[in-house]
């Protein structure tokens, strides 16, 4: 049970951060941004998501 929810989590924090990325994108082209703050934010939020992520499983599979 531990394990599904542990899952569930990884996975809308996952998802959330990939809307977050869209949204910032999307936020930009609305506002016509420049510089383009939106894509950038994005590409940031995305990185370290992506990084907090596979530090989780990394951390989930050594344990």
């Amino acid at each position: 049970m531990r394990d599904i929810l542990k899952s569930l989590i990884i996975v809308v924090f996952a998802v959330l951060i990939g809307f977050s990325a869209v949204f910032g994108y999307v936020a930009e082209k609305l506002m016509n941004a420049q510089p383009p703050t939106g894509t950038i934010t994005g590409a940031i939020i995305l990185v370290i998501g992506t990084i907090a992520i596979l530090v989780l499983f990394w951390k989930e599979k050594t344990i």
